[in-house]
């Protein structure tokens, strides 16, 4: 997401909510049924009676007797397209499960920007202003490179949940070798470690809210507008 700057957005998830709507299991066929003509190549990962989940392409889909969540990761994140297929899966549930009342609509979005170190990690949060700490004790001069904090703000029904921290992610995996048709598969283990400094931003409201009074589409792309902003001033891209 270009919105982002240096940024970058490994997963994004909208959820909302509601009192226990149990008719999911009469309405879960109905439901399947209609998810699946949205878009080409949906599978049924999961059919339960309190759990319905769904993929198509990099987007995850799950829907519960008290909840609803669709999350988008890598590659291709993009917020509009995110935003307009929330809007269409959340009035698809609200419809066949005949919710009226949403007790939490939650944003999620989680990245990393990515540094050379830890310790080049370490000194871009410490230009956010969040972190203090001592740089002599326990008879050890030095900087505190495993830095990570949590800040919850609230204000009214309207709150943020922010983790922010230094990362360091290891990946392993094979990568297939271009063999004769008639060879055996062969593959080659491709490893590498990933530094940076990880924020994982929950942006929600958790007041009761009238299905007739929200719109689903806008209010995502309005939240994706606030996280990057603010994400972009807080590490000072």
């Amino acid at each position: 997401m270009s919105r982002f700057a240096n940024f970058l957005v490994d997963s994004i998830a909208f959820e909302v909510r509601f009192h226990h709507k149990w008719s999911l299991w009469d309405r879960a066929g109905a439901l399947w049924h209609d998810i699946s003509g949205l878009w080409q190549n949906v599978d049924q990962v999961v059919a339960e009676p309190n759990t319905q989940a769904f993929t198509f392409g990099n987007y995850d889909v799950k829907i519960q007797p008290d909840r609803a969540l669709l999350v988008q990761r890598l590659p291709d994140l993009e917020a509009d397209d995110f935003a307009e297929r929330c809007g269409v899966v959340y009035k698809l549930v609200v419809q066949h499960l005949e919710i009226k009342i949403l007790t939490r609509i939650g944003l999620r979005i989680r990245g990393i920007r990515q540094t050379s170190g830890r310790e080049e990690g370490a000194q871009l949060l410490r230009q956010t202003g969040l972190f203090a700490a001592p740089h002599h004790t326990f008879n050890v001069h030095g900087e505190d490179i495993s830095l990570e904090r949590i800040i919850v703000l609230e204000a009214g029904s309207r709150g943020v949940r922010l983790h922010i921290r230094n990362e360091e992610r290891k990946w392993n995996f094979a990568v297939p070798f271009a063999m004769p048709a008639d060879s055996a598969e062969a593959s080659r283990q491709v490893s590498g470690t990933l530094y940076g400094a990880m924020a994982d931003v929950d942006y929600y409201v958790r007041s009761d809210t009238r299905v007739g009074s929200f719109e689903a589409t806008s209010w995502i792309s309005d939240g994706v507008r606030v996280i990057a902003r603010d994400i972009r001033a807080l590490l000072r891209e």
